[in-house]
Formats: structure tokens, C-alpha cells, sequence
């Protein structure tokens, strides 16, 4: 039976073949990523250090601040070059981000590598 896949967040990709469910697989996987750089829940050294995962939250990249979500989104100098070629500005502001397309933020976090 061809039935669509729905996922709880109510997207239907009708995974009818195996590209399909490779697409899905790969959505869900940009998806996760976003979700995690928007609510700062995910494998950065600040959120790691409240979960007792790691001692220091400095910046893998920079060394000069915690690493959040907003430093490396923002502000972080050693990842200057992804913000520049995805958002055209060296540093940013929230909202700057927000207004953006949300399939941004997934190819953000994935270009810093600090989520692999």
C-alpha cells in the first residue's frame, strides 16, 4: 500500500520509494538541527556543561566566549567565513537570523561541524 509518510509535525513527503525516504531521512536530520540551533539544545559546550557533560564551555572555535548558540551564530570570529557566505554580514543579530528562510539555520549548523 502506497500510504504517505506523516510525521508528528504534520509534514507529508509521500515516501512512496527509496529517494523518497532518503529525502525524508535527510529532513528530519536538518530539521533536528534546526530545532536544536533555535532552543539552544544541542552538542555545544555551554548547553554540555549544564548537562555535566564537559568541565569548560569555551568556544571550540574561538576560545574567546561560551559557546552558545548565539556566539556561534552571531558573533563567533572563528566561523566569521560560514556567517559571511550564508548571511553576507561578519556579524549578526537574532532577528537577522530569524527573518531568514529556517532551512538556513539547519545548513549553518551543519557547515560549523560542532554538530557532527
Amino acid at each position: 500500500m502506497n500510504t504517505p509518510i506523516v510525521f508528528s509535525y504534520g509534514l507529508d513527503i509521500g515516501a512512496y520509494r527509496y529517494e523518497s525516504i532518503q529525502c525524508r531521512n535527510n529532513l528530519s536530520e536538518n530539521l533536528r538541527k534546526i530545532v536544536e540551533m533555535i532552543t539552544g539544545h544541542f552538542r555545544l559546550r555551554k548547553h554540555l556543561q549544564t548537562l555535566g557533560k564537559v568541565f569548560e564551555p569555551d568556544c571550540r572555535k574561538c576560545g574567546t566566549e561560551e559557546e552558545t548558540a548565539h556566539h556561534i551564530v552571531c558573533e563567533c570570529p572563528g566561523i566569521k567565513s560560514i556567517r559571511v557566505r550564508l548571511y553576507g554580514k561578519p556579524l549578526l543579530v537574532p532577528e537577522e537570523v530569524m527573518e531568514e528562510p529556517l532551512s538556513k539555520i539547519g545548513w549553518f549548523a551543519s557547515e560549523t561541524g560542532l554538530l557532527n
